[in-house]
């Protein structure tokens, strides 16, 4: 429900939903003005991801991973938040 944009560009999401998902969308080209939020990579959060990289991307141009976002970060392991 709540969120932000980073200084890059980079949008970061509170799902409005418990559980829910914590995400960030970071756009493909941050440098154009204005920014263009219409293309680049979604990711949500898996705090206990194998290595360095908590963030695991979600193919956004896929439409099914879109209607059903929440059964997706349940299949990725996404972290949940309440």
């Amino acid at each position: 429900e709540g969120g932000c944009i980073a200084a890059d560009g980079t949008v970061y999401l509170g799902e409005d939903g418990t559980p829910g998902a914590f995400t960030k969308f970071v756009p493909t080209n941050p440098n154009a003005t204005p920014i263009d939020y219409t293309q680049g990579k979604l990711y949500v959060y898996k705090h206990d991801n194998p290595g360095t990289d908590k963030w695991v991307e979600i193919d956004n141009s896929v439409l099914a991973n879109m209607t059903g976002f929440k059964t997706k970060c349940g299949e990725v392991g996404a972290s949940a938040f309440n």
